[in-house]
């Protein structure tokens, strides 16, 4: 049977790591992935977290984390010098992502995406981990930092959500629209960055961002100006199997950021 909490549970764990733990945190600690309703108010738990991190002003908070000033280049070699999309992995949003980036996968809002899997540290302790996908519309010239979320995700929007406004915060923009020039061409600048969450079809996480039912959450969504899209386009995962070649290209990147970070 599935642990359930009270709505003063769940508080008293926000309200615990708000003056105890750095912000850039949040988004990794359990409470915020709840799923379900508290067993005594029967209220949906992100919709009390929500509700309370716009009481208590986090969003504006979040500018206040750091930038890492990454010094290797937010360009992975091997994504664009012969380097292949892995499938011997158990994460299924980077299976994903390396598929609609060898695909060049064109989404809607998002436009195109140009890059996966792109990292925000400098050192290996630093509090971060690694944009899911980077896409550029055109047409806007508006550019997109996305978490994606798989079709079996047991993940909440709100984490997801947080999770891609803290990375935001974390990219040095200034460097990231240097590394990106080629693609860009001086079309884009800072404002045009932006922050999204890429769902699947008929996922339940999907079925979450079109619950209406979910006001707080909708309203932190909004203030926190992330966008969200919701996908029925999946790539021919089953058609990136490796050559020994693409192995051996993989492993040659991995051995570079393994010495980028020491």
């Amino acid at each position: 049977m599935a642990i359930t909490y009270t709505e003063k549970d769940v508080l008293q764990e926000l309200n615990d790591f708000l003056t105890k733990q750095p912000l850039e945190l949040l988004y990794t600690e359990r409470f915020i992935n709840y799923t379900g309703k508290t067993r005594d108010t029967q209220k949906y738990y992100s919709e009390i977290i929500c509700e309370e991190l716009i009481k208590k002003d986090v969003i504006n908070k979040l500018i206040q984390i750091h930038e890492i000033h990454r010094e290797n280049s937010y360009k992975v070699a091997s994504h664009f010098n012969g380097g292949c999309p892995q499938t011997d992995t158990n994460r299924k949003e980077e299976i994903l992502a390396k598929g609609y980036f060898l695909e060049k996968t064109c989404f809607d809002k998002l436009g195109k995406v140009i890059d996966f899997q792109v990292p925000l540290k400098n050192k290996q302790d630093d509090k971060a981990g690694k944009i899911d996908l980077i896409t550029y519309n055109e047409n806007s010239n508006d550019v997109f930092l996305v978490e994606l979320k798989a079709l079996n995700s047991a993940e909440s929007l709100l984490r997801a959500a947080l999770e891609i406004s803290i990375y935001y915060e974390q990219l040095k923009k200034d460097k990231f629209l240097n590394d990106y020039s080629e693609v860009f061409k001086g079309k884009v600048s800072e404002q045009n960055i932006k922050k999204a969450v890429l769902l699947i079809q008929d996922s339940k996480i999907a079925n979450e961002a079109q619950d209406e039912n979910r006001p707080k959450l909708r309203e932190l969504l909004k203030s926190l100006d992330v966008s969200v899209e919701i996908t029925d386009k999946t790539p021919l995962v089953d058609s990136l199997n490796k050559s020994d070649a693409c192995k051996q290209a993989d492993a040659m990147a991995e051995d570079f950021e393994k010495a980028s970070r020491t």
